[in-house]
């Protein structure tokens, strides 16, 4: 599906890696410096996959251009006062795309919360945006299941149904009922919509059968081979294999652009997952992400090889603001802003972004209510992506991944992530003008407990070097431990009953190797930052109150080496402040102290 043919151990002096975001469309040029990768530059121009320009390669051009790189049926070139400074094939294009709302799949099972779970599972694990899920049990009446089919115009349709083996019968109706709907696919007018059959092995002439004529039939090995497997690889492979071929030939300007790549173009999100979990493997720990997008909310955890991935389609900070703001409510954004507006100027302000998707705030105000709606999206996010990561019944497996985010909390709906690694990306964090308020996002929005590390994807490259480890992965590598991640720091925070405020939940005593050792009060609704440098290490013993717990269990200390990074440590002892939706804010003042004891100003 390439047009370059470069494959994985083929090398380039150099690489162009290109996002196609829902908003932006970004590129960084990679290249050799000194013995290893670099980040060389970077540019970006607006997505023109929409109207009026409808054509994804418009938007690349511009930002190709701004990059000093020119594209000709020879492949990429350098470009400098119009003159060429190298030759074509020195440099290779690779791309992520989410524009035009990335890839939207309709999911079929046989049982809702075993065959269609797992497809649901395996089509958010291939970068999808899952548009509804239907199974043969499911509540709603035939006629509605009819006519909500028919209001889709789904990308792929992925569909799995019984074990191998099992029910015949009711997999072909759901297949004739997909048939009678007569859906058709959102890109290619009189085109045949490609359905992805990953269901019972003897059921699959029979659905080919039922399917003939209005759909394009694959066959996949079977998402749930028997009640106590699940294996989603086969059907992944098969969505990327579908989405190059049958999508993105028919979207506008797609063809152009995986003619001119050196490799196959994936979906954003799969892109993000795979370095989420190449940064788990590395590291060795467990990985909480959330990718807070213009029109959706990904949240991933990863544990070495198992990843798993969420997605809030309708929670973002542009296209999807008004959803935002829609679910969470004004006073839960407001609780979060110094000097909250009105609702209704709220609603106006969101909805101003919404229509105006590639603007960047020029007020403090603007910034801080798109740092509050932000919040609120991880959030919520972070509440489906534990409902969707719960044990599939049947399975014979681990806890799963889960366990990183706690099942009970103070708050109903709420709960403190437990993984050691926290990592943001997304425009809102990355491009935060102070890391300290990236940092307070993370605090506010995932409540980490009772250790973790803080990361975020500071250039915004982690979907483009996901690209470019399909080629060459050491290079990819190279770039993420020294250019793409930048470490905040690390956080420590307690939980317990909470005492009034100002007592102290706990003593930390730290082994500075610049101060020695000094002795830190962690204060109830206190938040406290000590300035620890990237590079530097710190042995603290942490000394909880009596009924307070610092992951050891309730009043025992723990000691450990924490790490530093351009925030430092943090110490975080607001509990449920921070965790409340809805409701009375916390108030200017405490927001305030907040913010200014992460901006280094006071540790008080």
């Amino acid at each position: 599906m390439s047009g370059r043919g470069v494959l994985r151990g083929d090398r380039c002096d150099s690489w162009v890696l290109a996002d196609c975001g829902s908003t932006a469309t970004k590129l960084f040029l990679v290249r050799k410096r000194g013995g290893r990768w670099v980040l060389a530059d970077r540019a970006e121009a607006p997505t023109t996959v929409e109207k009026p320009h409808a054509d994804v390669m418009v938007g690349l051009g511009q930002a190709l251009a701004r990059l000093g790189v020119g594209l000709n049926d020879d492949g990429l070139f350098f470009e400098r006062g119009g003159e060429r400074t190298g030759a074509p094939r020195s440099c290779g294009l690779l791309a992520t795309s989410s524009a035009g709302g990335g890839l939207q799949m309709l999911v079929l099972g046989l049982v809702r919360s075993m065959t269609a779970e797992s497809a649901r599972r395996a089509a958010l694990g291939a970068g999808a945006i899952v548009t509804d899920v239907m199974a043969w049990n499911d509540a709603r009446p035939y006629h509605e299941r009819i006519e909500r089919i028919r209001s889709l115009r789904p990308d792929i349709v992925l569909f799995g149904g019984a074990v191998d083996g099992g029910a015949v019968g009711q997999v072909v109706g759901l297949a004739e009922m997909l048939a009678a709907a007569g859906v058709r696919p959102r890109h290619g007018d009189g085109a045949k919509l490609p359905v992805i059959f990953a269901g019972n092995r003897d059921a699959r002439d029979a659905v080919a059968a039922a399917l003939t004529g209005s759909c394009d039939v694959v066959m996949a090995d079977n998402l749930r081979p028997n009640l106590e497997t699940e294996d989603p690889a086969p059907a992944r492979e098969k969505i990327h294999e579908v989405f190059l071929r049958h999508v993105m030939m028919r979207a506008p300007g797609y063809p152009r652009l995986l003619a001119a790549a050196a490799a196959p173009v994936l979906p954003t999100p799969a892109a993000m997952g795979d370095m989420v979990r190449e940064i788990s493997l590395i590291r060795g720990r467990p990985v909480l992400a959330v990718d807070v997008g213009g029109a959706t909310t990904d949240v991933f955890t990863a544990d070495g090889d198992d990843l798993r991935r969420s997605v809030s389609a309708n929670l973002g900070v542009s296209y999807s603001l008004g959803n935002v703001l829609d679910a969470a409510g004004a006073g839960a954004i407001a609780r979060w802003l110094p000097d909250p507006p009105a609702p209704a100027e709220m609603a106006n302000r969101l909805r101003n972004k919404m229509i105006r998707p590639a603007t960047l705030p020029h007020l403090t105000e603007d910034l801080e209510l798109e740092q509050a709606a932000a919040r609120e999206a991880i959030r919520m996010a972070l509440i489906h992506h534990r409902e969707a990561t719960s044990g599939l019944r049947g399975l014979r497996r681990g806890a799963g991944l889960h366990h990183l985010l706690e099942q009970e909390s103070a708050v109903e709906g709420d709960a403190p992530a437990t993984a050691p690694m926290v990592l943001g990306a997304g425009g809102v964090i990355s491009r935060a003008p102070d890391r300290a308020d990236a940092a307070l996002i993370l605090l506010d929005a995932v409540r980490p407990w009772p250790i973790a590390e803080l990361l975020i994807d500071a250039a915004g490259a982690l979907p483009h070097l996901g690209a470019l480890a399909r080629v060459d992965p050491e290079a990819a590598r190279d770039l993420l431990a020294h250019d793409a991640l930048l470490f905040l720091g690390t956080c420590l925070a307690v939980r317990g009953p909470e005492p009034a405020d100002g007592q102290i939940r706990a003593v930390v005593t730290i082994e500075h190797p610049r101060r020695g050792v000094i002795d830190v009060p962690l204060l109830q609704g206190g938040l406290r930052r000590v300035p620890l440098e990237a590079g530097e290490a710190a042995r603290i013993e942490i000394r909880p109150e009596r009924r307070q717990d610092v992951g050891a269990g309730p009043g025992r200390p723990l000691e450990t080496t924490v790490a530093g990074g351009e925030i430092g440590l943090i110490l975080d002892g607001r509990g449920s402040l921070s965790a409340s939706s809805g409701g009375p804010g916390f108030g200017a003042g405490r927001l305030m102290d907040w913010r200014r004891a992460m901006r280094g100003r006071s540790t008080a």
